[in-house]
């Protein structure tokens, strides 16, 4: 009787093991249509998911491979701009943002991070004036912003050199008496840059502003800059002529929010020069202009707009001179070819410059040495390879303010 019982008990486990093995080995009905359901959801989801290079604007910078410059630099008259991801933030550490940090009289620095409103101003369509960047700017601050319409500009100096480690490119900003910002800004779809405001400009007859304010305007406000490619930008004012505004069918851009486009945009003078042509240019300041704008490859271009056509000119040193060939080559008033040979000079037979160099060059090119009873307000020397910059203020080359674009 034992040993029935015991081979019984025997078959019953045997049969037991055999079914828990064939149970582990064969998949649950439920669990398999599950799975079936979620690998046809990843299916349709890869087939309708176009990649970067079907989605993106073919006008608008394209997601670089390894952060490099844009595969197609600009925003078309109708596009929406750039998405974030098309231009990859630097990998590079940023500094902390601050608020308005005051460096001396009439100087001062801010950081900031995060979005400033310029895709939502590209898309509104620009602006055709100094003006309507002040009515949008108060539709994202609720500020009221009163422009001086006394301000004017009256000369400026810039040039390109070469370094031992690749280029530098040194400007002067001639001015009335003004508050100067240094303003680092990383934004969330856009280069890193640095770049330097008369934030008179902003304040106009509307008082003191709140660092919050004062900062977001800034950033549609720069005279000149660099971004996170070495991409150096300035702005200098020409005798009055032909009034700039180009009237076509393309977006409206005025000269500090193409800078500011520049800067965000462009990783090349070419990219710079081919955003350029995607927009209608207006006048600022209430003066004509033209750009300097060089990259870190030594690409070094003058852009002016006659008749309001656009045309590039291949340049080193740039005043407030005309330089493009025709009938106004070389108009301007004699103190700006004054400071243009003092930098022809000053660069005649020497290759290679270090920053201190750099500064020397500017300082032979000073509002005082041509006009003694105006200075300098800025000068800058920008470092394309290092992402530095030095700055001096109010013609005191004794004293300089060191910038770098991010903190490692």
């Amino acid at each position: 009787m034992n040993k029935r019982i015991l081979a019984l008990t025997l078959i019953v486990l045997t049969a037991s093991l055999l079914l828990y093995a064939c149970a582990r080995h064969t998949p649950d009905a439920g669990a398999t249509v599950q799975t079936e359901e979620e690998a046809d959801e990843m299916k349709n989801d890869m087939q309708q998911k176009p990649n970067a290079d079907d989605t993106a604007d073919p006008a608008a910078p394209a997601a670089p491979d390894d952060a490099a410059a844009p595969a197609e630099a600009g925003t078309p008259a109708e596009a929406a701009p750039a998405e974030a991801g098309q231009i990859e933030p630097s990998v590079r550490q940023p500094h902390e943002p601050t608020g308005i940090v005051k460096l001396g009289p009439a100087l001062s620095s801010a950081v900031f991070a995060g979005d400033y409103g310029f895709d939502m101003f590209l898309v509104s369509g620009g602006a055709k004036s100094d003006e309507d960047v002040f009515k949008f700017l108060g539709t994202l601050t609720d500020t009221v912003f009163v422009p001086n319409p006394d301000q004017a500009a009256f000369a400026c100096s810039t040039t390109q050199l070469k370094s031992e480690n690749g280029c530098l490119f040194g400007r002067n900003l001639d001015w009335d008496n003004c508050n100067a910002l240094v303003l680092t800004s990383y934004p969330t779809d856009g280069y890193a840059s640095v770049s330097t405001v008369n934030t008179d400009f902003i304040t106009g007859k509307t008082g003191k502003l709140p660092d919050d304010v004062l900062i977001l305007a800034a950033h549609y406000a720069p005279l000149d800059g660099i971004n996170e490619k070495g991409l150096c930008i300035s702005v200098n004012m020409l005798p009055d002529g032909e009034i700039l505004n180009q009237n076509t069918d393309k977006p409206d851009l005025q000269i500090t929010t193409a800078v500011r486009l520049m800067l965000n945009r462009a990783a090349t003078a070419e990219e710079a020069v081919e955003l350029l042509r995607q927009y209608d240019l207006h006048r600022s300041y209430n003066s004509e202009t033209h750009f300097m704008i060089a990259d870190a490859a030594g690409n070094c271009v003058c852009v002016e707009y006659i008749k309001n056509e656009m045309i590039v000119i291949d340049a080193k040193i740039m005043t407030n001179c005309y330089l493009a060939e025709g009938e106004l080559f070389g108009k301007g008033k004699p103190e700006a070819q004054k400071r243009y040979d003092a930098i022809a000079a000053a660069t005649a037979g020497k290759d290679i410059f270090t920053m201190d160099e750099a500064r020397d060059v500017m300082a032979c090119a000073k509002r005082s040495t041509v006009l003694s009873d105006h200075i300098t307000q800025w000068t800058v020397v920008y470092d394309q390879t290092r992402l530095t910059s030095e700055f001096y203020h109010r013609e005191d080359y004794g004293t300089a303010y060191p910038f770098s674009l991010f903190a490692d």
